[in-house]
């Protein structure tokens, strides 16, 4: 596929998707994009760069708007392109966890939200995963919801051996959107 094919075709996703992708052809471009990002780096995926004739970036670019995601696409050089893919922030709730602090909203359970969103959910297995435990989990949330020993061994069994490996992952994420900023500041 030539430049122009490729240009034509990223101008008519921008015309099919107008809320979701950006073009950034500019340093002053990336601000307004970086801004809906905002503190939801966890959210930011970057793909490429890509050179202008490769395949791959269309289809990269045509999955990720398929699936909701705001699209940031930025040219790096003259012949390559960097594709900005931002996840919209998912709810759903983490039943279990939830009963077992009592609010959706304690540190243990956001995390374990996160982890299910980025890493559950974007593997191969892990959407089977998630659709099980939203069958299974309900009945079991209301009982430990209602006895504070249900939510002390709910907390003690379920949650505390895998909060280490959730908060390995989150470390390392940190720590790639920290390398990513740096590369990026580097570049203007």
């Amino acid at each position: 596929m030539s430049n122009q094919e490729v240009r034509a075709r990223l101008e008519k996703l921008k015309a099919e998707y107008p809320n979701q992708v950006t073009i950034i052809r500019s340093a002053s471009e990336v601000d307004p994009f970086m801004r809906k990002v905002g503190s939801n780096m966890k959210n930011l995926d970057m793909k490429g760069p890509f050179n202008n004739e490769d395949p791959e970036l269309l289809s990269t670019l045509e999955n990720a708007l398929a699936s909701g995601k705001e699209v940031a696409i930025q040219a790096v050089g003259a012949q390559q392109i960097l594709l900005l893919i931002l996840t919209p922030t998912k709810v759903g709730g983490c039943f279990i966890a939830t009963a077992a602090y009592g609010s959706p909203i304690a540190p243990d359970v956001v995390l374990l939200s996160e982890f299910r969103d980025d890493v559950l959910l974007r593997s191969t297995l892990g959407p089977t995963l998630v659709s099980l435990y939203y069958f299974f989990s309900p009945p079991l949330a209301s009982i430990v919801a209602y006895h504070d020993s249900f939510r002390r061994l709910a907390r003690l069994i379920l949650i505390r051996p895998i909060l280490p490996l959730v908060k390995i992952w989150t470390r390392r994420k940190a720590a790639q959107a920290s390398e990513y900023l740096t590369q990026f500041e580097e570049g203007l």
